[in-house]
């Protein structure tokens, strides 16, 4: 059928390879108690043993990130690989916090 070898299939977008694959969160209030325990200093190695580090959270089953970030003062970490296609609701996401870093 092919005259040489069959067709290459096409790389997927950078977007799609670099996706989150760490701990799967799949409900809203657990994402927000792990936001939680990560901003608080004293406990965000617990945070990490749980979860992995928060790049590496997975939130494609998140409909809701209203406040999360919320008076979270020091936050400053990555968050670029988050999957937010599912959230409809990201009021006062980042309210009293600066905004993140994001990686190019």
């Amino acid at each position: 059928m092919y005259l040489q070898n069959p067709p290459v299939p096409p790389t997927p977008p950078l977007s799609v390879a670099t996706v989150s694959t760490g701990y799967v969160f799949a409900t809203n209030d657990t994402l927000k108690l792990a936001v939680k325990v990560w901003c608080d200093k004293d406990a965000r190695a617990r945070a990490e043993r749980e979860y992995g580090h928060i790049s590496t959270w997975n939130t494609s089953q998140v409909t809701s990130m209203q406040a999360l970030f919320r008076d979270k003062t020091d936050f400053n970490d990555d968050i670029s690989t988050w999957i937010v296609s599912n959230v409809t609701n990201m009021d006062y996401m980042f309210y009293d916090a600066p905004v993140p870093s994001i990686s190019p």
